[in-house]
């Protein structure tokens, strides 16, 4: 309840804070992640709720001390490092354990034991959804990966309106590093 709690307040802040170019995308992630929780409460589909927020809550740590490096500008090579570990993490959570376990438990084994209903449609859906906005995420987190390696000092967030560097801006979920 909590949780959701934040992404309602997250949807708010959406509308107030910098758009980006990924605003859509942001937009229906917090739109699906509140159906998602809802879903997951109402059905008595709390197992599966809990485990998808577990599987995306693991990224964030990294997500943010990345960010903090990145701020202080200090050590690059600890943010660099960060960075890694948290696009491994990425890899790892989002992109191999949620599709290949939790939505694909989702979808298959739920249909085995209670079949198909509107709701099933409906939160299935919104787990592919999901699935769809990572894998553009990552698209963006390989595009500053790319601008590191290659040291490009003009790189820039593929996404970002703005003037701010490219290990200075967006990761997470869209997530803004100057503005969060």
């Amino acid at each position: 309840m909590i949780s959701l709690g934040y992404y309602w307040s997250a949807m708010y802040y959406i509308f107030t804070d910098v758009k980006h170019k990924d605003f859509a995308e942001m937009l229906i992630h917090h739109v699906v992640t509140v159906c998602l929780m809802s879903f997951s409460w109402c059905l008595n589909y709390v197992r599966i709720g809990a485990l998808v927020l577990l599987v995306h809550d693991v990224v964030d740590p990294f997500m943010h001390l990345t960010k903090c490096l990145s701020y202080a500008s200090s050590n690059t090579c600890l943010r660099d490092m960060m960075f890694v570990v948290f696009m491994v993490c990425w890899i790892v959570t989002r992109l191999t354990i949620y599709p290949f376990w939790v939505v694909y438990s989702a979808m298959f084994h739920s249909w085995a034991i209670i079949g198909p209903y509107r709701s099933w449609y409906m939160f299935n859906g919104c787990l592919l959804v999901l699935q769809v906005l990572h894998v553009i995420w990552f698209y963006f987190i390989l595009r500053i990966a790319l601008s590191v390696v290659t040291q490009d000092p003009d790189a820039k967030d593929s996404r970002s309106d703005s003037e701010m560097s490219a290990t200075e801006d967006v990761l997470d979920d869209g997530v803004d590093f100057k503005n969060k």
